[in-house]
C-alpha cells in the first residue's frame, strides 16, 4: 500500500510505522530467547521475512539453512516432519508456478 501514497507528505512516517512491528518482534525474540540462540536466529529470520515489504522465495532458503540447528531440539515425529515439508514444497510450487 505504500506505493499508493508515494506522493504523500506522510510517507516517511508511514514507512516508520510499518517497520515498528518488525522491530518490536525482532527485539522481543532476541531478548526472550537469547539462551537458545538457534531458536532466536530462526524466529528473527521468520519475523524479518514475514514483516518485510517484499517477499521472495529466497527467504524460505534462509529458513531451511537454519532448520538443521533446530532439529536436535524438535519433538516432531519423522512422519509429521515429512508431512510438513511436503506441504511446504507443494505450497512453494503453487506460489511460484505463475512466475
Amino acid at each position: 500500500m505504500l506505493h499508493l501514497s508515494q506522493h504523500s507528505t506522510l510517507l516517511p512516517l508511514i514507512g516508520i510505522i510499518a517497520f515498528l512491528p518488525q522491530l518490536v518482534l525482532i527485539a522481543f525474540t532476541g531478548f526472550t530467547f537469547y539462551r537458545h540462540i538457534e531458536l532466536a536466529v530462526f524466529l528473527q529470520t521468520a519475523v524479518f521475512a514475514t514483516f518485510n515489504k517484499v517477499v521472495t522465495s529466497q527467504y524460505f532458503l534462509w529458513y531451511l539453512s537454519i532448520l538443521p540447528l533446530l532439529i536436535p531440539h524438535s519433538t516432531l515425529s519423522i512422519r509429521t516432519a515429512v508431512n510438513m515439508f511436503s506441504t511446504w514444497i507443494v505450497a512453494q510450487m503453487l506460489w511460484l508456478f505463475p512466475a
